[in-house]
């Protein structure tokens, strides 16, 4: 199966390889001519999983990079200024009230 929707080469080829994989692994494990232990059919089923995990994240890659080809992914995140915080109240030794400015501000996150 070839994901042509995917526009990294590589990762298509990878997405191709981990299908082709869990394929090969579900046929094997339910061939009703083996008698797999149970150990085995385990091992059979982690893998499937492991490699069904691997292609979803290489499509969640392969969508995050299409949405932010061009730019960084820009959050902001609301950060209280420590020099302005004011002790309104003392409650005891480990609880206090406190008052001060937070700003929102902007921070840029890069793909990498």
């Amino acid at each position: 199966m070839t994901f042509y929707f995917v526009q990294n080469p590589v990762l298509q080829q990878n997405i191709s390889n981990c299908l082709s994989h869990i394929v090969d692994l579900a046929t094997v494990a339910t061939n009703k001519e083996h008698s797999f232990s149970e150990l085995s059919l385990s091992s059979f089923r982690l893998s499937i999983i492991i490699h069904s995990a691997t292609i979803i994240e290489a499509l969640l890659f392969d969508y995050m990079e299409l949405c932010f080809q061009d730019s960084d992914y820009e959050e902001y995140k609301w950060e209280l200024d420590n020099s302005k915080i004011k002790v309104l109240y003392n409650i005891d030794e480990y609880i206090r009230i406190i008052g001060g400015e937070q700003h929102n501000n902007k921070h840029v996150l890069q793909k990498k």
